[in-house]
């Protein structure tokens, strides 16, 4: 009936490591997520700037995020086709999760598809349906949304960011992206 005093130590110790482990592997992985991934430049443009507003205050988009029509696959393009503008999406498309695959032009990242399945290599973004718009060209747009801030708490003491959102300077996001999941680095104007 009693136990051997060193077996419960050892017993106790296990359990300790384990949970240790454990705990660890939960704290290290979002870290990795954090730090790793591929840097890209993203376009930005405010949706909303006014001469008393704070670098805080300033609502900004991503480029990326209007996908053209050309661009989208056809379960995408199913979609575009059977919602009217401005309505809302049903709870099946608003679900959706939407793959959009970037390429480099110049400096900047640029979408060359947008897929309902996952893509097999290259550099992707995932996101989940918005909206349905059309475009000042009259082309109707699917609207992604990546999970990336809009709003930004970056310090510019000279405010140099907020000058280029007023002055429609171009304004890149650096973004760090891993396995499609982005985090956005910092908001940067293009000098020209």
């Amino acid at each position: 009936m009693f136990t051997n005093p060193l077996s419960l130590f050892v017993k106790f110790l296990l359990v300790w490591l384990t949970l240790v482990l454990l705990m660890s592997s939960l704290a290290v992985r979002p870290v990795l997520i954090q730090v790793a991934g591929t840097k890209v430049y993203l376009q930005v443009t405010p949706t909303s700037v006014r001469p008393n507003l704070s670098l805080e205050e300033i609502v900004f988009r991503y480029d990326v995020e209007d996908i053209p029509y050309a661009a989208l696959d056809r379960d995408l393009r199913d979609i575009v086709d059977s919602v009217a503008e401005y309505r809302p999406l049903s709870r099946r498309f608003r679900q959706m999760t939407v793959y959009v695959s970037l390429e480099q032009v110049g400096a900047v990242h640029t979408i060359t598809q947008a897929s309902s399945t996952r893509p097999d290599d290259g550099l992707y973004l995932i996101g989940s349906v918005t909206s349905v718009r059309s475009s000042d060209e009259h082309e109707r747009l699917l609207v992604v949304r990546y999970g990336l801030p809009r709003q930004t708490d970056q310090a510019d003491p000279e405010g140099r960011l907020l000058h280029a959102f007023r002055d429609d300077t171009l304004v890149l996001a650096t973004v760090r992206i891993h396995r499609g999941h982005a985090r956005l680095d910092m908001l940067h104007p293009v000098s020209n």
